[in-house]
């Protein structure tokens, strides 16, 4: 079976956050995905097979340790191979997904738009001992909170969220006695700088320490940041030690674009 990885959210190799695209012509058994994702070892591998009809395609989404319903870097990666070495005539893609029919349109060299659902986003009272969980997991306290898929954690700065060092454990065990999976920490960029949000993300509980680049995090994060600065385009940028810039586009019928730059750095064969 063909399997490539990308750098998404990246202008050059190496930045970004890395996913393997493996293409089957058949269904594969979800063990079997599930045992490729975790020798693949990195935070998605997105497997992807042809449907009837022009430009569609099913995609599933494996972290080394379990399945999930939305990913935003593997979806680019699956789409700039789709558009770039399999279908290059067309300029658009649709997936079927777990999250519904998702596109991806090709709108430079190497650069790449994903229309995926806007998620819901509300203010969040968080118990005082689970702040200070947090705080003892992160190594920086919480200054607001906000719920969506994942928890959403408000810091003071961007000094102060790129300061933060992550207990995996710990979070972990924070995190499921709130009832969620995942951490989004986000603040406002430093003094100067190019973009109107910064963030990072943590997933423990799906085998991901820290992500590098988290689409779908902005899902939730660009309609929050949106609210906040009054605008509908904004670029975000995760301060992961890899880091990536991820434009994002509020659009009608709670629809969110999400715009980044993959570029393909292995491509060979899984022999099985």
């Amino acid at each position: 079976m063909p399997v490539s990885v990308y750098d998404a959210f990246a202008e050059h190799a190496f930045e970004g956050n890395p996913a393997a695209v493996v293409v089957s012509d058949e269904a594969l058994d979800e063990s079997l995905m599930q045992r490729i994702a975790g020798e693949m070892n990195l935070s998605e591998t997105a497997f992807l097979r042809p449907l009837p009809g022009e430009g569609r395609y099913a995609l599933r989404w494996f972290t080394p340790t379990a399945e999930v319903d939305l990913c935003g870097h593997a979806t680019l990666a699956a789409g700039a191979l789709v558009l770039d070495r399999m279908a290059g005539s067309l300029d658009r893609v649709t997936f079927e997904t777990r999250s519904g029919p998702l596109r991806v349109l090709r709108v430079g060299r190497e650069r790449y738009a994903m229309e995926f659902p806007r998620l819901a986003v509300t203010p969040l009272e968080v118990p005082l001992a689970a702040v200070r969980e947090l705080e003892e997991a992160l190594g920086g306290r919480p200054v607001g909170f906000h719920a969506s898929v994942n928890l959403i954690a408000d810091y003071p700065g961007e000094a102060e969220l790129r300061a933060l060092v992550c207990d995996p454990g710990r979070l972990g065990r924070a995190l499921e006695a709130l009832g969620f999976w995942g951490l989004s920490v986000t603040a406002p960029p430093a003094p100067g700088a190019d973009y109107d949000f910064v963030s990072r993300f943590f997933a423990p509980r799906k085998g991901i320490p820290e992500d590098p680049v988290t689409g779908a995090a902005h899902c939730a994060l660009a309609p929050l940041w949106a609210g906040r600065l009054g605008k509908r385009k904004l670029l975000g940028y995760q301060a992961s030690r890899r880091g990536g810039f991820v434009g994002c586009e509020l659009l009608e019928e709670d629809r969110v674009r999400l715009e980044g730059a993959c570029v393909r750095v292995l491509a060979g064969a899984l022999t099985l």
